[in-house]
């Protein structure tokens, strides 16, 4: 898997890896689309906390208003930086799979009926938590309708 994790040092010359954003992202995605075929939707608030770390994430501003970038990406989403930055670690969240594993991913989802998987979603992105994460129910629809979108145009 590339780009899924980052080797952080520690004390005495330990190491460990620690998930980037996107590496979090496809892991919780996963179990998103697994446990909730059974009703179990605790991984939506986790998916949120990934969606908003995108959303303040310097970087990915960056990545989002430059024209060599993902410009073309927040000018479709008419310059909804929310919207396009979700888009974008969705992708990313892909990338970070080989091709095995994001078939593996994709089918999931299907299996579980995208258009009832993105509702359900978007009824668990609730994050009151987050300072400036949307309450509005038409609008964590509207972000959940884009991971489906994304893992429809593959």
């Amino acid at each position: 898997m590339r780009d899924a994790s980052a080797v952080v040092a520690l004390m005495d010359g330990l190491t460990i890896c620690v998930p980037t954003v996107p590496g979090f992202a496809a892991l919780k995605l996963s179990a998103w689309a697994s446990r909730s075929a059974f009703g179990e939707y605790r991984d939506g608030t986790d998916i949120a906390c990934a969606m908003y770390w995108y959303t303040v994430d310097a970087g990915v501003t960056e990545r989002l208003y430059d024209p060599e970038g993902d410009l073309e990406l927040l000018l479709r989403h008419e310059l909804d930086h929310q919207t396009a930055a979700v888009e974008l670690l969705v992708r990313d969240a892909l990338r970070t799979l080989d091709a095995d594993h994001r078939r593996v991913l994709l089918a999931l989802w299907m299996s579980s009926g995208a258009g009832a998987c993105t509702h359900l979603l978007a009824q668990t992105l609730r994050a009151p938590h987050l300072p400036g994460w949307p309450a509005d129910a038409r609008r964590l629809q509207r972000l959940a309708a884009i991971v489906s979108e994304v893992f429809g145009e593959r």
